[in-house]
């Protein structure tokens, strides 16, 4: 059932809002084109089956989308949704999650990321369970949905704003005293393709593109707020759990660790493996780099802070004296972004490192894939593969003056910025064959920083699923000491009883561990639950996730159903990757990493070998789909390990 209007006379639409267990029962699709809101009802059933968050955004964007559909397309749907719990007391409940197409992939295919923060709750409280975008608006827009209404704002004022400034503004002018504001940069703006959205001023969505989605519709922000009411079935039943949730993550090293340096927390480890490839994954440096989480904590930690329900609390801002003097502090520094700047840029220094980090933010994309690009380039350069004429600029590793200047020309889209902007594997196809072969990357997500000839999860984790792949959902770090006290479960799975760090580099398990993560992570963003307490730290299994929405929502769910049903949504992305013609025979880790062995320290010799990497992907492959077997008419089902 569907009840919908036009907004071109009074900007908004208003209806009643009412969220009953969990779920509010509806959607609304928003043409910022033709300025007409509908408001679809969704159906009990639909919703029992699918539950919420990820699944909503991937059946909708199957839905509304077809093969060889560009990402900036105006009939492609950017979609936002909530799971049932969001917005209640089960712990870390705050997530929302966002899917469009991918401006980045080649060929585009299914992109998605969760914004942490308070998003997920204020979607759910203003009276939606999803947000469907469509069209593209005459002039900037903003949108706010509060209280089952949904009102266009003017953003012409903003355009051109950072993204924290933009959040602000917008907030201030939609006179919503409590709310959360994803808004963009200027590389959204500007279409770059790996610009990124941001979320109350400081966390940044993990996957690169959406900014420059939000950015081809002329629409800068977002502003979700709500005051419900929210009512569980089971409340005493929810507030149990809860505490026996929260206990678990007392007594867990993983939360502990997330806690203290939010997920900067392998750095030390890794650091001091003998594991890091440098500038572009061509030098092995020898000892420990400069770079380590005391360091950071004591010298630049700013606030510490924390998401909606939340007992974790791993969010950071980055300050201290030496950066806050230079007028830089920002808050979402990722292990991912951190990382990828320090290693591909080869970087020694965090001062350094943080420049580089807090530029890409402000100016509204993503550090890894700016890391990704600059690094290439410079190795090109280096190789005498490409000159100053492609660059404009001479290019050198560990020059950050020069990198914060191609930053903000590539946001900008100025000089030699309008190609770059076009992202890493657009620019290197411009290149010889040879060029392009040493650009890392699969279907166009860019490889993040660890070697996959070292962390074999990795390599697997981008062959399967690149729009959900990344260091902690591919299980590079579980060579940490004493990963296996982070769940009791593991040892289990993993069929070990000790871990060192001969399992990062070995196939050992690691089908089976990423299929758990995995899993696990997309039950938890259906639910409504951020994906870190169960993938990087294990600390909530999915017994846990279905007690908690049976006492939310009233409905029988069980761990078995819940992650069959998660088997199902990873079922349908790989089926609309296979469509685009991203297959096995395209998802697979660049060859060089099948060519060149790691030439030095103590991993030296370690290479991806076709067979062990094709019988680990077809034990990924087998192990997802029993998982789905299991789930019975209901599309549910999945292993009691999880």
């Amino acid at each position: 059932m569907r009840r919908g209007g036009s907004a071109q006379a009074c900007e908004s639409v208003e209806m009643s809002t009412l969220i009953t267990n969990g779920w509010a029962g509806r959607r609304v699709v928003v043409n910022l084109h033709s300025r007409e809101i509908d408001f679809e009802e969704i159906p009990h059933a639909h919703l029992r089956r699918w539950i919420g968050g990820r699944a909503l955004n991937v059946l909708e964007i199957r839905q509304r989308t077809v093969p060889g559909l560009d990402a900036f397309n105006t009939d492609s749907p950017l979609c936002m949704a909530a799971g049932p719990l969001a917005g209640t007391l089960a712990p870390c409940s705050a997530a929302l999650h966002l899917a469009a197409r991918s401006p980045a992939a080649y060929p585009s295919t299914i992109a998605m990321a969760e914004i942490a923060g308070a998003a997920g709750p204020m979607l759910k409280l203003a009276g939606f369970d999803q947000i469907v975008i469509l069209g593209e608006s005459d002039k900037p827009v903003c949108l706010v949905v509060s209280d089952g209404t949904v009102e266009f704002r003017d953003a012409s004022k903003y355009w051109g704003f950072d993204p924290a400034s933009a959040a602000e503004a917008a907030k201030r002018e939609s006179g919503k005293a409590v709310a959360s504001v994803l808004s963009i940069g200027i590389a959204g703006e500007n279409e770059v393709r790996f610009a990124t959205v941001t979320a109350d001023c400081s966390w940044p969505a993990e996957a690169p593109g959406l900014g420059a989605v939000m950015g081809a519709r002329r629409l800068k922000a977002v502003v979700l707020a709500g005051s419900g009411p929210m009512r569980a079935c089971h409340g005493p039943l929810l507030r149990e759990k809860a505490k026996d949730v929260r206990h678990v993550f007392s007594r867990s090293e993983g939360i502990r660790a997330l806690s203290r340096a939010g997920t900067l927390f392998p750095m030390d480890w890794i650091a001091g493996s003998g594991a890091l490839a440098e500038r572009n994954f061509n030098a092995f440096p020898a000892g420990k780099p400069g770079l380590g989480t005391e360091e950071y904590l004591s010298r630049f930690k700013g606030l510490g802070t924390g998401c909606w329900s939340c007992p974790v609390d791993c969010g950071r801002f980055t300050g201290g004296e030496e950066l806050t003097s230079q007028g830089i502090f920002f808050g979402g520094l990722r292990f991912e972004a951190a990382m990828s700047v320090a290693l591909r840029l080869g970087l020694g220094r965090w001062i350094d490192v943080l420049k580089v980090c807090h530029e890409c933010m402000k100016l509204g994309m993503d550090p890894a894939s700016f890391a990704s690009l600059a690094a290439w380039l410079t190795d090109c350069y280096e190789r005498g593969m490409i000159d100053a004429r492609r660059t404009g600029r001479v290019m050198a590793w560990g020059d950050v003056e020069s990198v914060l200047a191609m930053a903000a020309a590539t946001a900008r889209r100025e000089g030699h910025g309008r190609f770059f902007g076009e992202g890493s594997l657009r620019e290197a196809k411009r290149s010889t064959d040879s060029a392009e072969r040493l650009l890392p990357h699969v279907a166009g997500f860019d490889w993040p920083a660890l070697d996959p000839r070292v962390f074999k999860g990795l390599s697997l984790s981008f062959a399967t699923a690149p729009h959900d792949a990344g260091p902690l959902t591919s299980l590079a770090c579980p060579a940490l000491p004493g990963f296996l006290r982070f769940s009791p479960g593991l040892g289990k799975i993993s069929g070990r009883e000790s871990w060192d760090a001969g399992f990062a580099a070995s196939w050992d398990g690691k089908a089976g561990l990423l299929a758990h993560a995995r899993l696990l992570a997309c039950a938890a963003q259906m639910a409504g639950v951020c994906r870190l307490p169960a993938e990087a730290a294990f600390a909530v299994s999915a017994r846990d996730l279905a007690e908690m929405l049976y006492a939310v929502t009233g409905e029988e769910f069980d761990a078995d159903g819940l992650i069959a049903a998660a088997a199902a949504v990873m079922a349908a992305e790989w089926d609309m990757m296979v469509k685009e013609g991203l297959g096995l025979d395209v998802l697979r880790p660049p060859a060089r990493f099948f060519a060149e062995p790691v030439p030095e320290g103590p991993f030296a010799g370690e290479v991806l070998r076709e067979k062990d990497f094709a019988g680990a992907r077809g034990e990924y492959i087998d192990a997802v789909g029993r998982a789905r077997g299991r789930g019975g008419e209901s599309g549910g089902g999945g292993s009691p390990a999880l």
